[in-house]
């Protein structure tokens, strides 16, 4: 576009695109393509009079573990980008007491990166995602037992209510759909009618055996019986964006984190699956980790507690409304927090990232070293 705001043009249309620069003299943009968890590097020409693409994107590298930002020199030689590592591993902590600063265990150690994190109904086992496979391991710790042995990405785990069985995403086919698996890695099934999102954290299992799971979209979730896969939407009227679904014991009530689009109803919402109503508790970004075991309060964290804190606070929120309180002080940055069906037990990703700063020389071969048109009127 203009330095005025004018006349627009449109060079590329794709999913996940970051980090765009001009070339040093104006002849073409430089930008980041996600592929597959994997960047590559696209070269658009651009008429530097008209400001449109001359041609379609090409790619000039490919495969590369860059982060969200590179640089070009001046002279358009080298490339330099950060090469990033996320890693995660589980801690757990114990509720219990007026001590805020409780012993973190750690359960895991080393540079996977394990997400999708739930805590089986008895509290024994926790299940969760290495490696695109589904896992469980003991919620003390030991040897991880892999459940799922395939090619495709898994997301999302859930316990059935009586922990004989996990519901999980997979993109096995193609698509992304909800699939079950026994606890013991036997009778792998899919849910062939569900349709879910490729992220799909938003799969729970409900008390009343219903499975609730995220649609493509992020604007609303759907409630599937898996024995007969009947399946109707979570909310009739969707408006905005629900997240981190979490059931009441009771399995009549789901505690979201509801972007509703609006300042003042952005946060933490109830939701009733009698009567379909939605219960506005807090407008600010507490994003739900579970229920307590009575069902009166909702713990829940703090986003910025998730992401960029160095420490972040577990709390309690009446599901009536009423006082936040503190109840745990988590320690490092973390993604995901989920509370063990007796409200005793709290297990989370502690996220690590490490980068490398990378340089390649004459990254494009086809780089144009003349000087930048003149327009003349």
């Amino acid at each position: 576009m203009r330095a005025d705001g004018n006349q627009y043009e449109k060079l590329i249309e794709e999913d996940r695109i970051t980090s765009v620069r001009w070339s040093p003299i104006g002849d073409k943009v430089y930008l980041l393509h996600e592929k597959d968890s994997i960047k590559e590097l696209l070269s658009i020409p651009i008429d530097s009079i008209t400001g449109k693409a001359l041609a379609a994107p090409s790619t000039l590298l490919s495969g590369l573990e860059a982060g969200e930002h590179f640089t070009v020199s001046a002279d358009g030689n080298r490339l330099v980008y950060t090469r990033s590592h996320t890693y995660s591993n589980l801690r757990l902590t114990r509720l219990h007491g007026a001590d805020k600063n409780l012993p973190t265990k750690s359960l895991t150690n080393g540079t996977s990166k394990l997400d999708s994190l739930s805590i089986s109904p008895d509290g024994k086992w926790i299940a969760f995602v290495d490696r695109m496979q589904v896992e469980k391991m003991p919620i003390e710790g030991g040897t991880p037992t892999q459940l799922t042995f395939s090619n495709f990405a898994h997301a999302g785990t859930a316990w059935s209510p009586d922990g004989k069985q996990i519901a999980f995403g997979s993109n096995e086919g193609g698509t992304f759909k909800l699939w079950i698996v026994d606890a013991d890695g036997a009778n792998l099934r899919q849910l062939a009618k569900t349709d879910l999102s490729p992220r799909a954290d938003g799969i729970t299992w409900a008390p009343s055996r219903q499975i609730l799971y995220e649609k493509p979209g992020y604007n609303n979730f759907r409630i599937i019986n898996p024995a007969t896969e009947e399946e109707r939407p979570l909310l009739r009227n969707p408006v905005g964006w629900p997240f981190r679904p979490r059931y009441s014991p009771d399995g009549k009530k789901v505690a979201v984190f509801w972007n509703r689009g609006e300042t003042q109803t952005r946060g933490l919402w109830v939701i009733s699956l009698m009567n379909n109503s939605a219960d506005f508790l807090k407008n600010e970004e507490f994003w739900p980790a579970g229920w307590s075991a009575d069902g009166n309060s909702i713990y829940a964290v703090a986003k910025e507690g998730m992401t960029d804190s160095s420490e972040g606070a577990l709390v309690s929120i009446p599901a009536a409304g009423g006082i936040v309180k503190t109840i745990a002080k988590l320690a490092g940055k973390f993604s995901e927090v989920v509370i063990s069906p007796d409200s005793k037990t709290v297990v989370y990703d502690a996220v690590e990232t490490k980068s490398d700063v990378w340089m390649i020389e004459n990254f494009d071969p086809l780089r144009a070293t003349s000087k930048r048109p003149v327009r003349r009127d």
